[in-house]
Order: structure tokens, then sequence, then C-alpha cells
């Protein structure tokens, strides 16, 4: 059966990363919930102040949901709104998967378009399955989970930074009908059009950056969903259908090329 899912009502107590997290999250990486919250504060720091009066530092909550997603979400409490991005366990679980199995690749390559196989059959319905031999002692060396850390800490920056701006854009308040209802939400992708998406993607690119996290993560998400042999609903969440995974690699590229040149000369 299917993990209850702690939908965070108005008169929930919501629970902020960095304050108090579940203790088993990501327990066999450093790369967990108190990870998540250094990078989300980060991402606050670098953004305008009138961007940031929209949020807390801390503006991650939690849904002990098996489905990998994120999401904007806005909590209210009567008159009083508050906005966060809301991540599921399966997120967590999500992330650190693609980063290990691509950290191992590069040490045995195939292991993880191996790993995108498993992945592509699973509904969420259940905890996503563990990398295939990972118990092996050879897959926790340091060179491979140094690997493994760098790739999650810039796929989570700019997933999380999109989210961010579809607050800061006003894409959540155009679609709020279709967001609010926390049982029927639908992926925020499958409702912005092509303008939205790519404002918001270059929105977060330039918030992600802007901290130091370089795009190498965030391809490997988009890898990932590329090479997939099939895509389970959950991968709405984080790419809309259709995309130009060329397009998109290259402008990835091209950006952070250019940002860390500008930094470079100043």
């Amino acid at each position: 059966m299917r993990k209850t899912f702690v939908y965070l009502s108005p008169l929930a107590v919501v629970i902020l990363f960095g304050v108090a997290l579940i203790s088993t999250l990501g327990a066999d990486y450093k790369t967990d919930g108190r990870a998540i919250s250094r990078i989300g504060i980060d991402l606050w720091q670098a953004m305008d102040s009138a961007d940031q009066r929209l949020f807390s530092p801390n503006f991650i909550t939690l849904a002990e949901d098996t489905v990998p997603w994120i999401r904007p979400v806005v909590i209210r409490n009567g008159a009083d709104a508050e906005r966060y991005v809301a991540i599921s366990k399966g997120f967590i679980d999500l992330v650190n998967n693609l980063s290990h199995a691509r950290a191992i690749d590069k040490f045995k390559p195939g292991f993880f378009q191996d790993y995108l196989g498993q992945l592509a059959n699973e509904s969420g319905t259940f905890p996503l399955r563990d990398l295939p031999g990972i118990a092996e002692s050879k897959y926790w060396s340091n060179e491979i989970l140094n690997e493994q850390q760098s790739n999650f800490n810039q796929m989570v920056a700019l997933v999380l930074a999109m989210q961010l701006s579809h607050h800061t854009l006003g894409h959540f308040d155009s679609h709020s009908a279709e967001l609010e209802d926390w049982y029927r939400a639908r992926p925020i992708n499958t409702l912005l059009n092509p303008r939205e998406w790519n404002d918001s993607f270059r929105a977060g690119l330039k918030t992600s950056l802007a901290t130091g996290y370089g795009v190498e993560g965030f391809e490997v998400l988009c890898e990932a969903l590329q090479r997939m042999p099939q895509h389970p609903s959950w991968t709405n969440f984080f790419l809309p259908r259709g995309i130009n995974f060329a397009q998109l690699e290259q402008e990835l590229e091209r950006s952070e090329h250019k940002f860390f040149q500008t930094v470079g000369e100043n």
C-alpha cells in the first residue's frame, strides 16, 4: 500500500528544513534534508530584496509521499498566506539515486542506463528501489561520493530555483485554481505555456548560477528524462513533455560559460 501523504493544511505545523528534520531521510547520504535546506538558503540570499520578501529563508516544506515531486505551494491560515516550495520524500530519493548512479557510471559505464530502465517502471506507489547492487562497498568510495554530492547539489539548486521563480514571476497565482487543491494538484509544467516555462527556466538558472552552482547536475536529470524508456506521470513535475533537450543543454552550457567568464573578469 502506498505510504500516507502528509498534506500540509493551513492548520498543520509546517516542517521547515534546517530546524525539524526526519532523521531517516537520506540516512546513507550527506545529501539529505539538511543539505537541501542549505541550498535553499543559498538561493534565497542570491535573490533580490523584493523577491526575498515573498519567502522565509527556510521556504521548503516536506511531505511524506513516496512519489517524486516538487512544486510551489501557498499555505493559508485565515487571511495569512505564506509561499513555499514543497518537496516529497520521493524527490529526495530520486535526486540521490540519479546523482549516485551517474557518479558510478563514470567508473562502471552502463550503470546509469541500467538504473534508468529500473526507474522507468516506478510509479511512486512504493518507495523508489535502491540502485542495483548498491550495498557493494566499491560504490561508496570517497571519489564516487564526492561526484554524487556535486551532482546532487547542482541538480537540487536549479530545480528549487525554478520552483521559486513560479512564485516570483506570478505563475502560481495565474494557475492557483489548479494548484491550491493539495489532493488534486497538477504539475505546474502541465499548465504553463512555452513562454512561461522558458521564463521560469531562465530565472531559475540565473539564481542558481548566482549562488555558484554549475549546471552539470541538472544535466544529469535532463539526461535521465531523455533516456528513460518510458515516463511515469511524476516526471511531469520536473520537465514538460516535448522539451527540446538539445536546445536546453545548449542554453545551460552557454549560460554557465558566460556567467563564470563574467565572474572571472570582475
